[in-house]
């Protein structure tokens, strides 16, 4: 499904890849992630809307959580041998910028599950990727950072609703992106397979994910500082 909007570098990405294909060999990458449910989708593809706005580039896909990155495709995973998500996922309230202020993500929280999701999905073939890529587990990609080098202050600062999900689908895409240009300003994504994961459990175990997500949301502010229990 497309955005509703398009940025126009995208659209020029997309022109060149079609241009330049006859003239140099496109390289590929591809990425594992999970996807969300409607009602966080939409709200995602909305927050990607807004970033557009503001004169930035939005993501180039459709809203998940990238988990893992291959230069080679994947097997689908065995179901069985993945770690159980032991309470349902929660995205956070706010907007929060990668360290090297190049993308804004929305956050989302699952206990240990994605570091845990990450390690089993690690293979050998992680060589050879582009630099600046999606942060893994930690949550939506919403856009990139380009002209201004940070995310200004009440840029996003519209009401994100509540969520949380049990329902738990694993995707592979194939990125190709033309060498010596920006991966992200590419539109050649393809999906290789799909896979639906146990359904996280309801439980007293939401509430722990809802508590540590709110740690983790106080852990991000300047100056906080956890008292020992």
């Amino acid at each position: 499904m497309a955005f509703i909007s398009i940025h126009p570098s995208l659209l020029i990405g997309y022109n060149s890849i079609m241009v330049s294909r006859m003239l140099s060999p496109l390289h590929r990458f591809y990425c594992v992630g999970l996807l969300p449910p409607q009602a966080v989708d939409s709200t995602a593809r909305r927050l990607c809307q807004s970033h557009a706005m503001t004169g930035e580039i939005p993501a180039p896909l459709a809203p998940m959580i990238p988990v893992q990155y291959f230069a080679a495709v994947p097997s689908p995973p065995v179901q069985g041998l993945l770690p159980l998500c032991l309470h349902p996922v929660v995205p956070g309230n706010s907007l929060k910028l990668t360290p090297d202020g190049r993308w804004v993500f929305w956050p989302v929280y699952a206990g240990d599950w994605f570091p845990a999701l990450q390690e089993a999905l690690a293979g050998k073939t992680q060589k050879g990727l582009p630099g600046g890529l999606f942060p893994l587990g930690e949550g939506i990609p919403i856009g990139a950072i380009e002209t201004g080098g940070t995310l200004v202050k009440g840029r996003l600062e519209e009401p994100i609703p509540k969520h949380n999900w049990r329902r738990l689908n694993l995707v592979c895409y194939g990125i190709s992106f033309i060498p010596g240009r920006k991966w992200f300003l590419s539109l050649h994504w393809q999906m290789q397979w799909s896979r639906r994961l146990r359904r996280a459990p309801a439980n007293d175990g939401e509430q722990d994910a809802l508590h540590s997500a709110k740690r983790l949301e106080r852990a991000s502010l300047p100056g906080y500082h956890e008292e020992p229990s």
